[in-house]
């Protein structure tokens, strides 16, 4: 397009790129998305070139913003940003169906020629996609899907024919595909982790869609490396339609050797018949981790992680669960659960056995919460959350909470003091140990995936609390336990999840959480009294639970008032899946304790120097070490660990370890801490 502004033209004058009525459809602006670029040809450059967006409707409605021209007798791409407005700012809640280009804005014309081509919108790019990895089930936006076909098999990714809100992948087997053709899950470098193989835990599952039954349908394990490791396994389906078949690996010809690597999972339908243009779908890859042979009872909180409990969960009206491989965190277990076609609107799935917890729901007249965990392929999805008594199913309770994110984790709230309508009140007379969860309630079954975990109840700490101060052991209840988390972490006071008569601080670093996302045990006003470091006491001590050994966890120590007096220790934990009494020595750390300053205020950061991969880790037992001094008399009746100038080393056995603190429920006294 040519645009002459003519001699003694305004210095508005401007060309609007349509007819009066403007675009076909709206300009579609979104809050990262407010980019426009226009191809100018200039006989100079420095020329201002403005470019305005209105509502063609209501011209009241309108944005606008320059750009310079850098070329002189030349094309020049521009870029007009409208997040960096002229005048009044884009509002996204506006209808912009209009856009107008002013040459030279602001000078009257001179017979100047200017051409201009190519208006286009600029969306963001999509963000870069992860390396897939199981489970599988085509529903994660940042995941790449590319599937890697050979023999004549075509592949693509699309909605569930038997369900709108599903999807899945395609294959086709077309007229002169090779007997042998297949499709390799992912593209040749496979998956992001190898396949968890064990001696004992040899199963995956993959849901198949047939036109017939039995159709013998192939599964092929390999070393995306090297192609000769590799193990391979034929089921037939059962029925025509969608089948959940169970891939066994034990029973392979070709063994699994757990000294390998299996990362590449190829699919082969109707294997060993040539394509007839065969129409297939398959989704759900999934692989089955075996329970131990004796497990515990379930009890709160539930997080799938301890492999001495039974997960066994019970599903109804047509509900199908797995213990799984969390979709965004492989280091994280989750339950799957699949609100399978046809089931009923109330199709739901029992927190474990028809027996529920081991302890009873703690509800009190003032904490009546849980929160659960749930991963939804869409936001707005009703969960429901039930409680009742095991022995008795007439004593229960309800309650909802909406999902807020698409195809990914909300952390729900279930507040039982305002139950769903048409339910019973929380009567605390009653014994509640059962809980069931029920997904996109009041709507039948449309083959949808959920996933949920860390079932927790919510303690509140009292009304008037004291100031936190060491140590700390979280069994005070006069005591403010409130964390002030940093970075993205998440903390939250709860039973010990290895014994149900301790209580402990959890961390949840999430997926996102900083490098050095961290938890001060306390408010930011720190500790009530400063920690007593001395030129000989510089040591501190926390009993720490991480899922994994040699984790770095740095402890921090500061001035409340002033945060630039600090000195840190990194220490590793030695113990995987369990409590580890970790000693953070301040004498060694690189910024020195300097004895004239204050230090009332201390900070955990768990993985330090790691980013968030929604890893659960506790701790407990905050304390400062006390020294004894360098020449001791020998110990004597009466023992009051008082005395300076005695000797109060113990002396243990058979596994005990103990250590002079400060008495948990007096500052002022020593005592010797004894840990079995």
């Amino acid at each position: 397009m040519r645009v002459i502004k003519t001699a003694g033209a305004q210095t508005w004058a401007g060309t609007t790129i349509s007819t009066a009525t403007g675009f076909a459809t709206a300009i579609p602006f979104t809050t990262n998305d407010t980019l426009m670029t226009v191809k100018v040809w200039s006989a100079a450059a420095g020329k201002t070139v403005r470019l305005k967006v209105e509502d063609a409707s209501n011209g009241a409605i309108n944005c606008e913003t320059d750009a310079i021209t850098t070329v002189a007798g030349g094309w020049d791409t521009l870029t007009f940003n409208f997040a960096s407005p002229a005048g009044a700012p884009l509002n996204t809640a506006n209808t912009y169906n209009m856009a107008s280009i002013f040459f030279d804005f602001n000078t009257a014309g001179a017979q100047d020629t200017f051409y201009f081509d190519d208006v286009m919108f600029v969306p963001s790019p999509p963000p870069a996609l992860t390396q897939i990895d199981l489970p599988v089930t085509f529903e994660g936006t940042t995941v790449n899907y590319t599937m890697t076909d050979f023999g004549g098999n075509a592949s693509n990714l699309v909605v569930d024919p038997t369900s709108a809100t599903n999807k899945v992948m395609r294959v086709i087997k077309t007229t002169g595909a090779q007997t042998w053709a297949g499709t390799t899950i992912g593209t040749a470098t496979g998956f992001a982790n190898a396949i968890p193989f064990t001696a004992t835990d040899q199963k995956m599952t993959v849901r198949v869609w047939s036109p017939t039954s039995g159709t013998p349908i192939l599964l092929k394990v390999e070393d995306a490396a090297n192609g000769a490791i590799n193990s391979e396994v034929s089921v037939n389906t059962t029925v025509a339609g969608w089948d959940s078949l169970v891939f066994d690996f034990s029973t392979a010809t070709s063994a699994i050797n757990l000294a390998n690597t299996y990362n590449k999972v190829s699919i082969f339908m109707d294997f060993n018949t040539a394509g007839a243009q065969d129409t297939f779908y398959f989704d759900d890859v999934m692989f089955l981790i075996s329970p131990p042979a004796t497990l515990s009872q379930i009890d709160l909180p539930v997080t799938f992680e301890d492999t001495t409990v039974d997960y066994t969960m019970t599903d109804f009206g047509g509900n199908a669960s797995t213990l799984s491989i969390d979709p965004t965190n492989a280091a994280n277990m989750a339950m799957c659960v699949i609100k399978t076609t046809g089931a009923q609107t109330w199709a739901g799935t029992t927190i474990g056995k028809a027996t529920g917890f081991v302890n009873a729901i703690p509800f009190t007249a003032i904490d009546q919460k849980m929160t659960v965990r749930v991963w939804s392929a869409a936001a707005g999805t009703p969960i429901r959350l039930k409680v009742e008594d095991a022995n008795n199913v007439t004593h229960t309770c309800e309650t909802e909470a909406l999902t807020v994110t698409a195809g990914g984790w909300d952390t729900l709230t279930f507040d039982f003091a305002n139950p769903a309508t048409g339910t019973a009140t929380l009567n605390l007379t009653y014994t509640f140990d059962k809980a069931s969860i029920f997904f996109d309630f009041n709507t039948a079954g449309a083959q949808d995936t959920f996933y949920f975990d860390d079932v927790m109840f919510l303690v509140s700490p009292p009304a008037a609390l004291s100031q936190i101060d060491l140590p700390v052991t979280f069994e005070d209840t006069t005591v403010d336990y409130t964390m002030t988390s940093f970075g993205g972490n998440l903390d939250s006071l709860m039973t010990d999840p290895t014994n149900a008569s301790n209580t402990v601080m959890q961390v949840i670093k999430p997926t996102g959480a900083q490098t050095w996302a961290g938890t001060t045990i306390s408010t930011p006003t720190g500790l009530a009294t400063a920690i007593p470091f001395t030129a000989t006491d510089q040591k501190m001590t926390v009993k720490v639970w991480s899922p994994t050994s040699g984790t770095p966890i740095l402890l921090k120590v500061e001035d409340a008032a002033n945060g630039a007096i600090n000195s840190e220790v990194s220490v590793n934990t030695t113990v995987a899946g369990g409590w580890d009494s970790l000693v953070f020595d301040f004498s060694t750390a690189a910024s020195a304790i300097n004895l004239a300053n204050t230090y009332n205020k201390a900070s955990i950061f768990m993985d330090f120097n790691t980013a968030g991969a929604q890893d659960t880790f506790y701790f407990d037992d905050v304390m400062f070490l006390i020294s004894p001094p360098a020449a001791l008399s020998q110990i004597d009746l009466p023992v009051t660990f008082e005395d300076t100038t005695v000797n109060y080393t113990m002396t243990d056995f058979g596994g005990n370890a103990s250590n002079l603190v400060v008495d948990p429920t007096s500052a002022t006294n020593k005592v010797m801490r004894v840990i079995k």
